[in-house]
């Protein structure tokens, strides 16, 4: 039987991966285009609406990425993003992958140049801006989106109607 624990971090539901058979190991590895050790080994199946791979497990969607990091390395990121040092969302290659925070996130999009200064000064990257399309989508109230992403009421009308 599989595990999945629910816990609580900054007041956000933290899933934790359940433990995956050998035929779930196999189902997951064989949707990865695994390629040589330096280069992307692209998911080749699901994505979500912010364009990450997404795996199946117990009916519950969970980034490909994350899954990848989890089989590697034996170490379920819990409360931690999982980044990627190619910016590929598709990319599942476990040397492109490392734990960090939001702010770790945030920090590697500005270097990159892969955010958006909202009004309040606060960045918004790619991803937050799909965490803002997720939560209108699941019918949260946009001026609680603002306080829960901490940018502003406008911000998050703009990217609702126009991404």
């Amino acid at each position: 039987m599989t595990n999945n624990k629910t816990t609580h971090h900054n007041g956000f539901r933290v899933r934790t991966i359940p433990e995956l058979t050998k035929p779930q190991i196999r189902r997951f590895w064989n949707k990865v285009e695994i390629g040589k050790h330096n280069d992307c080994w692209n998911w080749t199946a699901s994505t979500s609406f912010g364009g990450y791979g997404q795996f199946s497990i117990q009916h519950d969607n969970w980034k490909a990425s994350r899954v990848a990091y989890f089989l590697y390395y034996g170490i379920d990121p819990a409360e931690n993003m999982i980044l990627h040092s190619c910016d590929n969302r598709l990319c599942c290659n476990p040397h492109h992958l490392r734990t960090g925070t939001s702010k770790d996130n945030t920090q590697d999009a500005i270097s990159r140049g892969r955010h958006v200064a909202t009004r309040t000064g606060t960045v918004l990257d790619q991803e937050g801006r799909e965490m803002v399309k997720l939560l209108y989508c699941y019918d949260v109230p946009k001026n609680q989106i603002a306080v829960i992403m901490g940018i502003s009421y406008s911000t998050v009308r703009n990217i609702c109607l126009h991404g």
